[in-house]
């Protein structure tokens, strides 16, 4: 099994490059997705309370908003989120990759690097795009902003050093392009398996 892993800064095309991906035939896993149904797991939900009190949950549901507006402003307890979530997404996508019959699985963070994650994957691919466009694209996604978007923005830094790890640099400017990008990088995973 090839193990794929894809970052970027939110807003770059992360999630456009990995339904790409999947049209191609691979298994994907998006890390984001699946760390928020982790979340309302008994045993992380009470990691989770007992961390940030009741109120971190409402009506059964992780109040997100709350959440968040904790970890941005405490980068303790962000580390401490992250020291319960990431582990058991870890754990969560070695079940998934070892239980599929694809040739490769792409797992999707926007937090690869900072997990320190790269060591599980045979390749990573970074997907870029120009701030602005990040920044227009994330407004209009998530209704946020723009002070939100770079405070948020602040947390996902990619670093020269980390773009010079990745095997494979995906310029997101137009669907076209990525499109093409994709499909050679598909090709060259098949290739070299």
């Amino acid at each position: 099994m090839i193990l794929v892993g894809l970052t970027g800064l939110m807003g770059s095309g992360k999630s456009t490059v990995l339904s790409m991906f999947k049209e191609l035939g691979a298994a994907v896993y998006n890390a984001d997705y699946e760390a928020k149904l982790l979340m309302h797991t008994p045993i992380l939900r009470q990691e989770i309370e007992s961390l940030f009190g009741k109120s971190a949950y409402v009506d059964g549901k992780l109040d997100r908003a709350y959440v968040s507006e904790v970890v941005f402003d405490d980068p303790v307890k962000l580390k401490q989120l992250n020291s319960i979530v990431h582990p058991a997404v870890k754990s969560h996508f070695k079940n998934y990759a070892s239980s599929s019959k694809a040739v490769y699985v792409v797992y999707e963070s926007a937090l690869l690097f900072q997990n320190s994650l790269k060591s599980l994957f045979d390749y990573i691919i970074v997907v870029t795009a120009p701030s602005e466009e990040i920044i227009s694209r994330v407004i209009k996604r998530d209704n946020s902003s723009r002070e939100a978007i770079k405070k948020r923005l602040a947390h996902q830094n990619i670093t020269k050093s980390e773009l010079e790890k990745a095997d494979f640099i995906i310029e997101n400017s137009t669907l076209d392009t990525t499109r093409l990008c994709v499909k050679n990088i598909h090709t060259s995973i098949l290739s070299n398996q």
